[in-house]
């Protein structure tokens, strides 16, 4: 039953790639009372050329240009709450920092699983420290005319401390260097966190520093987003499917590789020596690439090789459920495989060698490291699978059933935000 009394939800990120994470939140918090609106700084950079204001399927989106910058934000929608999808882009924390200051309820939603990343090295791989710095230089303009700026009349604005000051500076060091800072600044604080599992939970909880009590487990949204996939969970950990002509291979975008392989033709040339090796060995490589690798898609699906493929979000079940397992790439689609059961392989041969994994991956008790080429042939062989696995299984999956996810969100933005009276932010 909807409300008669109204509150009001902004949501703030860079782009509008970001608007898929809610558009599944509209319905249960429009039972709660609870409008939303979608504010982003595309124009600003991520995503130029979108309209001042629009709606996609439903959500209310508003980019930068709709207002007369940050600060007019809060003061245009006057919102009793503001959720974010990541409190580590500068002008993110720079919005924060305004919010803070007008004792806004802040929900922190992770868009993806940071536990299937080895966080502890996420910095620059020193191997391919000149296609880091190239990442760096392609986003530096943006950064000295947006962010920048935007996040230092951030911290006059909010009057913020020497130690803010200094850790604000520190970051460009870290960025220099290409090392990962591990802890959270204050400025990314918020009051609840929702992330997907358990494994997840452990990392807010180190990153932010809060008590476990501030961070509830909402379930995996893939789970909703393949079909046949909850049907799915577990179904396959106690088979022998080593035998199947088929392997699947889920990858990653460039900075998930480390920029280990950042130029597309040499991954397709990965991929295809992969293929070359399996096809001697009587399998076809299946890939399910990520949405970023426009021409390695393009490449795998023009089928030029004859055990090499492409398979797309429609039958990326039903390729996995036919596959003797799956090579993987640190990403969260990696986790399908696990949550079905079935036996993966990391990813550490050739140009992705020493990637690393998070415990997310790493972890499953049926996972096997692939070092080199000629080690593909593992794949052929049995992987046990211990009395364990089910309880493995479980808290990669996190809470179920993964329907329920957008019900849960809802619960803890309803209970975060502003009580229904409150005067909003002016």
């Amino acid at each position: 039953m909807t409300s008669a009394v109204r509150r009001k939800l902004l949501v703030f990120d860079s782009w509008t790639a970001g608007s898929i994470h809610i558009i599944r939140l509209l319905e249960p918090l429009a039972s709660r009372g609870i409008d939303v609106v979608f504010a982003h700084v595309g124009s600003w950079g991520d995503d130029p050329g979108r309209p001042a204001r629009e709606v996609i399927s439903g959500l209310e989106v508003r980019d930068i240009r709709h207002y007369r910058g940050l600060t007019d934000i809060l003061g245009t929608e006057r919102p009793d709450g503001v959720l974010f999808l990541s409190l580590d882009p500068l002008l993110h924390r720079a919005f924060n920092r305004y919010c803070r200051q007008q004792r806004l309820p802040i929900v922190n939603l992770y868009p993806g699983l940071w536990s299937v990343q080895n966080y502890e090295q996420l910095g620059m791989d020193q191997d391919h420290r000149w296609a880091y710095w190239a990442w760096v230089a392609g986003r530096a303009a943006r950064a000295t005319r947006y962010a920048i700026p935007g996040y230092v009349r951030s911290l006059l604005r909010t009057g913020a401390s020497a130690a803010e000051w200094k850790m604000f500076l520190a970051e460009f060091v870290h960025k220099a260097k290409g090392t990962a800072n591990l802890r959270a600044p204050a400025d990314a604080a918020s009051d609840a966190i929702c992330v997907y599992n358990e494994h997840d939970a452990r990392h807010a909880v180190r990153k932010y520093q809060v008590a476990r009590d501030r961070v509830t487990l909402v379930g995996i949204p893939d789970l909703i987003k393949f079909g046949g996939l909850n049907e799915s969970v577990g179904a396959y950990a106690f088979r022998a499917d080593e035998a199947s002509p088929t392997v699947v291979y889920i990858g990653t975008g460039r900075r998930g590789t480390r920029l280990k392989v950042a130029d597309e033709q040499v991954y397709v040339e990965h991929l295809t020596r992969t293929a070359d090796v399996l096809g001697s060995m009587g399998k076809t490589l299946v890939c399910k690439l990520h949405y970023s690798r426009t021409e390695a898609i393009a490449a795998v699906s023009a089928g030029r090789h004859p055990h090499l493929r492409a398979c797309g979000d429609a039958d990326f079940i039903s390729e996995l459920q036919a596959s003797c397992g799956a090579i993987i790439e640190p990403s969260t689609a990696a986790l399908v495989p696990i949550v079905m059961g079935k036996p993966v392989f990391l990813a550490q041969y050739g140009r992705l060698a020493r990637l690393t994994f998070g415990p997310a991956l790493a972890g499953y008790p049926r996972s096997r490291t692939i070092d080199t080429f000629e080690g593909l042939r593992v794949i052929a062989e049995p992987v046990p699978s211990p009395a364990n696995l089910m309880t493995s299984i479980l808290e990669v999956a996190g809470p179920q059933p993964a329907a329920a996810m957008p019900e849960r969100v809802a619960d803890v933005i309803a209970k975060t935000l502003r009580p229904i009276g409150r005067k909003s932010a002016a």
